[in-house]
């Protein structure tokens, strides 16, 4: 379409600047397709786009020449800076496109381009675009598809050096290009001293600005993390220890054939906020429980891994989940309050309930328990603040019994959208309610955080009544939110 819309300008005598071009291709892809809107390939290609004609417009390839006097150079030279020219001004205008969609970079990257971008512009593009119009004349289909295989097989062993960066590095990353790009602009317009101290004081500025408002900002002493896995349950607790953030986690979401929702959600989350695993429990062996573990295990190997059962995880010895036991992780308690004996597989009702205690602040993870066990440790444990729901709000779990020992104030339920099950139950629901309970549920608010503060906590959720409006017709009901918008806890 984009080549459609050039040659017709050209074809009518139509004079367009690149801007004008390119936002209006934009536009007639949109008007064609507008769900491309949600597509992340649409957003790079027309965000390469653009990045290219801005790098031409305000570091041209003649001004290049200019300044290292090649003006007469050979063409082989003069071919070989504009090659470099173009891969710098990817490298540095693209980075926090870059950033923004895949959070990490690699330090080969330059020189995959030098080899893929020429292949590509010259060789594949014009052999597939030859192929359309032809109809695979002289099966320039199979050829086309030859190029790219051999492309990929060119580059794979450069896919290796990728580097995932947490927000604070990519900030850096992303100053370091905004430096580059200011250093070449004024080498190449010959800017004065001004700008020189100006362009200085800048890049000075974005960098203690972010570790000012950084420090400036109250830190909680803990972040409770409740993921958004679907059908499943993972949740972290987040503490911070010698300036390095830890996470204590207590399950890890279902795992499937080719991937676990672990590498999906999990990883990418923990890499990007540069949290680090000290500790992994899983209440128990069912796999939207644990089907995470040996992905969260091989990622942070130095991992504890405590256990309610005998099964073992990526071959490594566990510690035991039994009641009475006890583990401190920063300002954090954790006590075991079931099981008492050890199972060689645990189900739902072997899980491993924990009791959280976070300065005044009392939590309570119960996996999947069941009433029968509910009824067993419930008077051991008090008031709390917080329970994380049994069994996905399962009318087998979460009883009458419990929550007039517990008197929770807030409750967080791990289901998935539309589930088969139809969880949480509505005797579940009708008890919450009963008791004045607030409920949170990751099929409609998303991932929730709780930040815990010495004598505060302050709760956000993803999606709120501020959501995108589809949301209301994709199995999301406005009405749970509306009493939420208001109430940011503390």
């Amino acid at each position: 379409m984009a080549i459609c819309t050039v040659l017709g300008c050209q074809q009518l005598r139509r004079y367009y600047t690149p801007w004008q071009l390119w936002w209006r291709v934009v536009a007639l892809l949109l008007l064609f397709d507008p769900l491309a809107l949600l597509s992340e390939s649409f957003w790079l290609s027309v965000l390469a786009v653009a990045t290219l004609i801005f790098w031409y417009q305000y570091f041209p390839l003649n001004h290049w020449y200019d300044r290292l006097f090649c003006k007469k150079c050979p063409k082989s030279v003069r071919l070989c800076i504009a090659l470099l020219h173009l891969q710098l001004g990817i490298l540095l205008v693209f980075t926090p496109v870059q950033l923004w969609f895949f959070e990490g970079i690699s330090p080969v990257a330059f020189f995959a381009n030098m080899l893929i971008v020429p292949l590509y512009s010259f060789v594949l593009v014009p052999t597939i675009l030859f192929s359309l119009v032809s109809d695979n004349l002289l099966a320039s289909w199979t050829l086309a598809d030859w190029i790219a295989q051999f492309s990929l097989w060119l580059i794979t062993p450069l896919s290796e050096n990728w580097l995932p960066l947490s927000q604070a590095r990519q900030l850096g990353v992303a100053s370091f290009s905004l430096l580059g790009l200011a250093g070449i602009y004024g080498w190449l317009w010959q800017k004065s001293r001004g700008y020189w101290l100006i362009s200085g004081m800048l890049f000075g500025l974005v960098n203690r600005g972010s570790v000012i408002v950084d420090l400036g900002r109250k830190q909680p002493i803990a972040e409770w993390l409740h993921f958004d896995v679907g059908q499943g349950l993972a949740m972290a607790l987040v503490y911070q220890a010698s300036g390095q953030k830890r996470a204590v986690f207590y399950d890890t979401g279902a795992s499937w054939s080719a991937r676990s929702v672990a590498e999906q959600e999990i990883l990418p989350y923990l890499r990007r906020e540069g949290i680090e695993i000290e500790a992994i429990f899983v209440s128990h062996d069912d796999n939207d429980h644990a089907g995470g573990v040996s992905a969260l295990l091989k990622a942070y190997p130095q991992a504890r891994l405590i256990l309610s059962g005998r099964n073992r995880y990526a071959d490594r010895v566990a510690e035991p989940c039994l009641a009475g036991k006890k583990w401190h992780f920063g300002a954090m308690s954790i006590q075991a309050v079931y099981p008492e004996h050890l199972a060689v597989r645990a189900t739902n009702r072997d899980s491993c309930v924990l009791k959280v205690e976070i300065g005044q602040h009392r939590l309570v993870f119960t996996g999947d328990s069941e009433i029968a066990q509910e009824r067993h440790y419930a008077a051991q444990i008090g008031k709390v603040d917080f329970l994380q729901i049994g069994h996905h709000g399962s009318r087998t779990s979460t009883s009458q019994t419990l929550l007039a020992h517990l008197q929770p104030q807030y409750s967080l339920i791990s289901a998935g959208r539309w589930n088969p099950w139809h969880h949480p139950h509505p005797s579940v629901t009708a008890r919450l309610q009963a008791h004045s309970i607030q409920v949170f549920n990751t099929a409609q608010h998303g991932m929730i955080r709780v930040y815990f503060f010495p004598t505060r906590y302050q709760i956000e959720t993803t999606r709120h009544i501020y959501h995108p409006w589809y949301s209301a017709y994709l199995g999301e009901a406005r009405k749970n939110h509306s009493h939420f918008a208001h109430n940011r806890l503390e």
